[in-house]
């Protein structure tokens, strides 16, 4: 208040059961030239508020900070996150853009610059110019690929295979109508994809995939995808981490409709995840709703981008005591989210 402080009055109210703050300060200067007119005081007065919202967990962030559409949906999609937050990093006036009859449904929904899209399809409501949500997992150490422990590992048509822990190198593909068991460990992939086909079966238990050398992942519409993630080690709460060194703009796709376990938290911070569904112009299979990682004791999702279209709800839990896979340090609620209110 410089000078000030010793005349200016200042009261502060918290209402609204705690999480709601409003100050107002008050002085009355002097005012030299209007004392020729028959006053030498003027009272002034200015307040704000600030608003505690949210309980600080962390369902998804959009971590690209200028493009439009980091966080986008379209074509029916949904996210349901009733318990977390849905950030958008973007100061685009487009940075979180919903549409064709898409929506979010959050604890609290934030976008560091504009929206696209009706303000029905926010649910309860969209915060525009939010202070943006630092990325919690940057300081994550990274992973050592190492020399290949296996080269292009592939399950055959109609096959069974359980795998372990180590370095694959060009990918890992299961084929139509197989199925492949991930033990518990820490999986690098060293380049390649990561590719599940129709009718075949991925299951993680407690399996980290650590992606390398721009390793991407694709899992398709006819499979079932059952994932827990690293409950200890270098990968500990993690079920997907993207190298840091990735090129900008890869590509990761979950097309399955039977992906209703992802426990953990999928960190791909120069890669896309697009969660799509399959045009009825292209498939037998027809469009419409359906639920993606809903039986998920929790998933969190920080990606340099989200899409998703055609079809999807996007169910992201924080049921954190019903799994051993532990929570990242900055998922779960440390704090809680302040922004000014007025």
């Amino acid at each position: 208040l410089g000078r000030y402080a010793d005349t200016v009055q200042v009261v502060a109210n918290v209402g609204d059961q705690g999480s709601l703050v409003s100050v107002t300060l008050t002085d009355s200067p002097k005012m030299y030239f209007a004392g020729l007119i028959g006053t030498d005081e003027v009272e002034v007065s200015a307040s704000a508020s600030a608003r505690i919202a949210g309980g600080g967990r962390i369902c998804v962030i959009g971590l690209n900070d200028d493009d439009s559409g980091v966080v986008r949906l379209k074509d029916d999609a949904t996210i349901t996150a009733k318990t977390c937050a849905v950030y958008s990093n973007s100061t685009d006036k487009s940075g979180l853009t919903v549409e064709t009859s898409s929506k979010i449904e959050a604890e609290l929904i934030c976008s560091s610059g504009g929206i696209k899209g009706s303000l029905t399809s926010f649910q309860p409501g969209v915060t525009t110019d939010c202070p943006q949500a630092e990325d919690p997992l940057a300081g994550r150490a990274t992973i050592s690929a190492g020399g290949c422990d296996y080269t292009g590992f592939t399950v055959a048509t109609g096959g069974y295979a359980v795998a372990k822990p180590g370095v694959y190198c060009d990918g890992i593909e299961v084929k139509p109508s197989a199925t492949l068991i991930l033990t518990e460990g820490v999986y690098v992939i060293k380049g390649g994809m990561v590719k599940v086909g129709n009718l075949s079966t991925l299951k993680a238990e407690y399996a980290g995939l650590y992606l390398a050398d721009n390793a991407t992942f694709e899992f398709g519409e006819g499979s079932t995808i059952d994932l827990n993630g690293a409950r200890s080690g270098p990968m500990a709460g993690l079920l997907m981490f993207e190298d840091p060194a990735a090129s900008l703009g890869n590509s990761y796709k979950v097309s399955s409709r039977n992906a209703k376990n992802l426990t953990g938290t999928i960190y791909l911070p120069k890669g896309a995840l697009v969660i799509q569904g399959v045009q009825a112009s292209t498939t037998t299979t027809s469009t419409g709703t359906y639920t993606v990682a809903d039986k998920s004791a929790y998933t969190a999702i920080v990606v340099n981008r989200l899409e998703l279209k055609d079809g999807p709800n996007l169910v992201l839990n924080t049921n954190y005591n019903a799994t051993d896979v532990p929570v990242p340090d900055g998922i779960a609620p440390i704090g809680r989210n302040i922004w000014i209110e007025k």
